[in-house]
């Protein structure tokens, strides 16, 4: 990887002028680029690509625009970086974590029976309405499992046995949060519920594909794993050390068929720690 061209790219995304971004994000952008510098699965002509996509849509300043132009060299490597490196070790049991407002994963007719006033366009958002019914008890993991969309996309996963330990021994929620490197606010906030989607590893029909950069994209919790590595590791968002095992697949076709259980798991009571990157980043 033309670590020259990236640092260009990064060095103006670092100093860009946006009101937007607070000392947070900065230190995101920092890990970001860290990010770059240690990736080793990245074949070079992949990595040509990428760059040279990202050079393309990148000669302003803005912030924004930079972003942009990441997830456009995403798109272009999108089937490429499909076929990169294999995952060799996976369970017969995976998992991911979602959030109660994470509803685009099931079925329209879900959000029909959640929702009894969404013909009032002054109500609240969707969001909200089903995070209340939670509160209220009246969302049901076998709810959340029968009307589970039949496609889903590009999933980051890990296995499931080693978040079913940390359950076992008490581990809360917040805490498997952070271990997932699940740090955006919108999503796994506090008073968000959270619940693990568990599947059945031999339902997925194409390869378990170590991540990349490539595949984080602008995502800075994200740790690229060595070659040699037989899995990808999350970021544990609370220490910066190792996670989860995480692995990346293309979606399943047959959700209804493979989803084997969808455990509702508890309240977030905080937000996403940033112990990580204030440590290593803030007296930089």
């Amino acid at each position: 990887m033309d670590l020259s061209k990236i640092e260009k790219i990064w060095n103006q995304y670092l100093l860009c002028d946006c009101k937007k971004h607070t000392t947070i994000h900065s230190l995101e952008r920092k890990k970001l680029y860290d990010n770059f510098k240690i990736e080793e699965r990245i074949d070079s002509d992949i990595s040509e690509i990428y760059i040279n996509e990202i050079a393309k849509f990148s000669a302003s300043p803005n912030c924004l625009e930079i972003i942009n132009s990441i997830y456009h060299a995403q798109k272009e490597c999108k089937k490429i970086i499909l076929n990169g490196h294999e995952a060799k070790t996976i369970d017969d049991k995976i998992c991911f974590l979602k959030s109660s407002k994470a509803y685009h994963l099931f079925d329209e007719s879900f959000t029909d029976q959640v929702d009894s006033i969404l013909d009032d366009p002054m109500g609240p958002p969707l969001s909200d309405i089903i995070k209340k019914k939670f509160d209220l008890g009246l969302i049901t993991t076998s709810m959340l499992k029968d009307n589970i969309s039949n496609s889903l996309g590009i999933n980051w996963s890990t296995n499931f046995d080693n978040i079913k330990n940390d359950l076992d021994n008490n581990i809360d929620i917040d805490k498997i949060r952070d271990k997932l490197g699940l740090d955006v606010m919108s999503m796994y906030g506090q008073d968000d519920y959270a619940f693990l989607i568990v599947y059945n590893s031999s339902k997925v029909k194409k390869k378990f594909i170590c991540p990349t950069v490539l595949h984080a994209g602008s995502f800075h919790a994200f740790q690229p794993s060595k070659n040699g590595s037989v899995t990808g590791f999350t970021i544990d968002l609370s220490t910066g050390e190792k996670g989860y095992p995480e692995f990346v697949h293309k979606g399943i076709d047959d959700s209804k068929n493979s989803v084997i259980d969808i455990i509702k798991i508890g309240k977030l009571t905080k937000d996403p720690s940033i112990f990580y990157l204030e440590s290593k980043y803030a007296s930089k």
